[in-house]
């Protein structure tokens, strides 16, 4: 896919900047309803004209209450900012955003990659006019790199092998590109740049951080010294978009790269540990923001900057650190983490098998209770247990026994819903089922397993992050396989008269609305994605498991005419 910075735009980009031109948009120009000359836009999308105030009104209320972009950017004081919220009720799965990158590029640490397509890159092929590594001539002609391609020549800097670290392979030149790439784009696109410039940047926290005078010498004092850009651009600009990227920019991964990128509207989200929607970047760059539950009208959309799917102590600390700001979100200020347990501890005092938990979730040096014998725990002897228990986790074999194990000795010390158990039982859904097993008991049993793990698992996103996510999409499909193996052999291994013909249907229509849900979840994703290629998995499975409710109805309906006559 051929990215280019110039050509990309989005009209709902002027919630962000009201100065961020209409004119290089198809805006109507005659009224919806009259089609005579408008004088006015409609001011949620922009998509719409009007020649009057009373035809706005009608067309409102016929038609475009239904049509107009779902969302508004609420400016507020105080820590919370700008956020987004709902114009209109949204129904989950409904795309709610959907935007181009202002641009992208190499992640700040990485080895050597192809400036064109992204991919890592050997030093066989160089740019002809650069000399910097790329795939080929294909990649030398993509207008992401043409855009740099002369600054980076007139630089007569490259990256050699020898640049690159032993250990990790990690390349430090390729630190300056995607800031080369962000400065560009105020003389390509101006309007662009002015979005940029607006974006959160948390400049007076970040020139605190030790890495700070790092980015001036290794990426700002290289732009501007030894690549030129000290005629058009200066130390403030470059840090300034160095300072959007590291606070607003998303990944971008597929099986072949995984890169970085600009995406002002996304990035208006607020983060909540449990959020509403869900976003998904396709191969040709484009973000699209979804529902993935109702939102009510006047409700704010949020988004998460966090691994959801760990603890409050290290969601909290890795948003402080990262986004600098300390969550306080419905999932963060409650003890049980939503009823999940999500972190709560279990007593060690013999016998008493009480709970524990933070006194105060938003106060990082808060102790621990048990709600049972009230001992207390310091928030340092916890925080030095789970450092711990996570690196005894890291060690233990990716295998079924000592996962089990590990398990069982977990369930002493940690709620059995707790994050580091959960990151275990992962591992071992995925290993049941792997290989097959002599005996056909063992293979039931293994299989039962794997559906209680299934369960177990679901029960618990349900609680944290309820909704159409990805992931719960996975699960389900590994829960309607497993399902479907243990019914298949119930029926046919059953005693007789143990399961009937209508029992087996009933099983089966149930198993078909399991899949379904997981095909309308996978379904969101994109095609050349993990996600996407498990939906036309399940697709196939859906023809098979159709057949199987069609045969099994028709059965059932012979066996009832034989038993009539």
């Amino acid at each position: 896919m051929d990215f280019d910075p110039k050509q990309s735009k989005c009209l709902d980009w002027r919630k962000i900047l009201k100065s961020y031109r209409l004119s290089q948009f198809q805006v109507p120009k005659a009224c919806a309803i009259c089609e005579k000359s408008s004088t006015t836009k409609c001011s949620g999308c922009f998509r719409v004209a009007y020649c009057s105030t009373q035809h706005q009104k009608d067309h409102w209320a016929q038609v475009h209450k239904h049509q107009c972009c779902s969302f508004k950017i609420v400016h507020h004081g105080g820590d919370v900012g700008r956020f987004v919220v709902a114009t209109r009720d949204i129904k989950a799965g409904e795309i709610i955003i959907e935007e181009q990158p202002v641009t992208v590029g190499p992640k700040q640490f990485t080895s050597p990659v192809c400036l064109g397509c992204h991919k890592e890159v050997g030093f066989s092929f160089r740019c002809p006019e650069c000399e910097w590594p790329l795939c080929g001539p294909t990649c030398q002609a993509r207008s992401i790199h043409q855009i740099e391609c002369s600054t980076l020549a007139k630089s007569k800097f490259k990256p050699n092998e020898s640049h690159s670290s032993p250990e990790s392979g990690q390349n430090p030149i390729y630190e300056c590109i995607t800031p080369l790439r962000c400065v560009l784009i105020k003389s390509l696109v101006a309007d662009n740049w002015n979005v940029m410039s607006v974006m959160e940047q948390h400049t007076e926290q970040r020139q605190q951080e030790p890495f700070y005078p790092v980015n001036l010498t290794n990426t700002v004092n290289f732009l501007l010294n030894h690549m030129g850009l000290s005629t058009w651009t200066s130390a403030q600009e470059i840090m300034a978009m160095i300072d959007v990227l590291d606070v607003n920019a998303f990944e971008i991964r597929t099986d072949e790269f995984s890169i970085r990128g600009v995406f002002p509207l996304t990035a208006m989200m607020n983060s909540v540990c449990s959020p509403n929607t869900q976003n998904c970047i396709d191969s040709d760059f484009t973000c699209r923001v979804r529902a993935a539950r109702d939102i009510a009208k006047g409700q704010e959309i949020t988004a998460t900057y966090t691994l959801t799917l760990s603890g409050t102590l290290f969601r909290r600390k890795n948003l402080l650190e990262s986004k600098y700001f300390a969550c306080k979100c419905e999932r963060c200020s409650d003890q049980t983490e939503l009823g999940s347990h999500f972190s709560t501890l279990m007593c060690s005092r013999p016998g008493c098998k009480g709970q524990v938990t933070a006194d105060d979730p938003l106060d990082f040096n808060s102790n621990w209770t048990c709600d049972k014998c009230q001992r207390s725990i310091s928030h340092q002897d916890v925080e030095s247990l789970l450092c711990e228990l996570d690196e005894e986790n890291q060690t233990t074999p990716v295998q079924k026994g000592p996962l089990e194990n590990r398990i069982r000795v977990l369930e002493r010390i940690l709620h059995p819903n707790h994050n580091l158990i959960l990151d275990l039982k992962f591992s071992l859904c995925q290993l049941y089922g792997l290989a097959k097993l002599p005996e056909p008991q063992a293979m039931i049993n293994e299989a039962r397993s794997k559906k209680r793990l299934c369960l177990e698992i679901l029960h618990l996103m349900d609680a944290i992050v309820p909704g159409k996510f990805r992931l719960r999409g996975m699960f389900l499909l590994e829960l309607y396989v497993v399902s479907l193996f243990l019914l298949r052999s119930e029926w046919e291994n059953q005693e007789q008269g143990k399961m009937d013909k209508t029992r087996f249907q009933r099983s089966l229509e149930e198993l078909q609305g399991i899949l379904q849900e997981s095909i309308e979840i996978l379904g969101f994703e994109p095609q050349d994605s993990i996600e996407g290629r498990r939906c036309q998995t399940a697709l196939t499975y859906m023809e098979k498991l159709s057949i199987m409710i069609a045969t099994s109805a028709q059965e059932k309906e012979k066996a009832l005419s034989v038993s009539a006559t």
